[in-house]
């Protein structure tokens, strides 16, 4: 019997590295316990993912060999994990990183905008540089990011389900990762329900819960707005949509041009807070609707022109009021 079906506090591993202390959580791939690592004095998380004792010896060799390449990232937003090998029952064990704290799911309704785009700005420079090592998570979403309390840092957690890009590791470019379909139902981009995962596909889920974070409902297809809320800022809304193309291609080229996108324009509205409730969207069909062209606030003439008579009217009747008032 695994270490899943039963909890015990007793040694991991053969050679007695790892205690278990208590048990955190857990589901269909696994458990997630508190543990002790003897050899070097310190409180870990230990995933046991229970499927692996269970299967062919393939699979097992892919759990451990993609958990290794996970354990090359050296990122402050991504978790740190210390060691991985196999239980005692055949499991494959990832020692990591014990973070206090919640996940971002838990606290993001109960944040401003700012607050949520800084965790989120942070889950989308470790999902960087998980890329950055050819690694694609494959289930983003606010329950698999821990927020620690003592520092407010955003720290990707859950890769049980992350497959390494062969293709990209192998100097082909981007091509399409064959494999389960795997993730959660409505941050699954179409081409993952497909079958075909790339850094894109993680893009495509951040987006997702980046909109449902500000708005509380995710989007429909292609980052279309429910009827029932106002959707996202349009200045968000637009770089959100663009990371919401059904065509990865159409993407945001990488994880870090997104960011760069989202920091630039957070870093214009800081500097004019007063236009942060500005509508900024382009395209709308109206020709009084101001547009964005460069972060700059644009009217279109017919618009300046309506602007300018309306403030001449109200300076002419606040000068009869005067006169008549003397």
């Amino acid at each position: 019997m695994g270490l899943v079906e039963t909890f015990e506090p007793i040694p991991v591993d053969a050679k007695g590295r790892f205690t278990l202390l208590d048990r955190l959580g857990g589901g269909g791939a696994g458990s997630v316990f508190l543990a002790r690592d003897n050899a070097l004095e310190r409180l870990v998380g230990l995933k046991v993912v229970c499927e692996s004792g269970r299967v062919e010896a393939h699979k097992r060799a892919r759990l451990l060999r993609e958990a290794r390449a996970i354990a090359r990232v050296k990122h402050d937003n991504v978790i740190v994990i210390y060691d991985v090998g196999e239980t005692s029952a055949g499991e494959v064990y990832i020692a990591m990183e014990h973070v206090r704290g919640g996940t971002l799911r838990e606290i993001q309704a109960h944040l401003e905008l700012e607050d949520i785009l800084d965790l989120y700005i942070q889950s989308a420079r470790g999902l960087g540089a998980i890329h950055d090592r050819n690694i694609v998570h494959r289930d983003f979403k606010p329950e698999n990011v821990l927020i620690d309390d003592a520092s407010n840092r955003a720290v990707i957690i859950d890769f049980g389900l992350a497959g390494i890009d062969q293709t990209r590791s192998a100097g082909g470019g981007e091509e399409p990762v064959t494999r389960a379909v795997g993730g959660t139902p409505g941050y699954i981009a179409p081409e993952q329900a497909r079958g075909e995962v790339t850094p894109a596909s993680d893009q495509y889920a951040f987006c997702v819960a980046l909109w449902e974070a500000v708005t509380g409902e995710r989007p429909g297809p292609g980052g279309a707005r429910s009827c029932a809320t106002p959707g996202p800022p349009a200045w968000l809304r637009g770089i959100l949509t663009r990371g919401l193309s059904p065509a990865p291609a159409k993407r945001w080229p990488s994880m870090n041009a997104l960011i760069q996108e989202l920091e630039r324009r957070r870093r214009w509205l800081r500097s004019w807070p007063l236009l942060a409730g500005v509508d900024l969207e382009a395209g709308t069909g109206s020709r009084e609707a101001p547009f964005a062209w460069a972060g700059v606030v644009v009217y279109r003439p017919e618009a300046w022109r309506a602007r300018a008579n309306m403030r001449w009217s109200r300076a002419l009747t606040s000068l009869l009021t005067w006169v008549n008032s003397s």
